[in-house]
């Protein structure tokens, strides 16, 4: 059973069918990623670049559901 759910957590990574996430209001002045966003600004995130291009998972653009499986192939690991 821990395979289905990995299988599924890697499907649901692969072929997310929402692009974008919920929309959040920055609640002060701030920087992300060397940029500039100010107290106010509607923040909307894009979650397919999210999942493939995340540092945490290796080889973003391969189906994988092995990927969050600890060692010994019977539990999930937190990515």
């Amino acid at each position: 059973m821990p395979y289905a759910r990995a299988f599924v957590h890697e499907l649901q990574r692969m072929a997310n069918i929402v692009g974008r996430s919920v929309p959040h209001v920055a609640v002060r002045d701030t920087e992300v990623g060397g940029h500039f966003v100010p107290e106010g600004a509607i923040v909307i995130g894009d979650i397919h670049y999210v999942m493939a291009h995340n540092p945490h998972f290796e080889n973003p653009t391969e189906f994988r559901p092995e990927r969050y499986l600890n060692d010994d192939g019977k539990t999930l690991r937190k990515i």
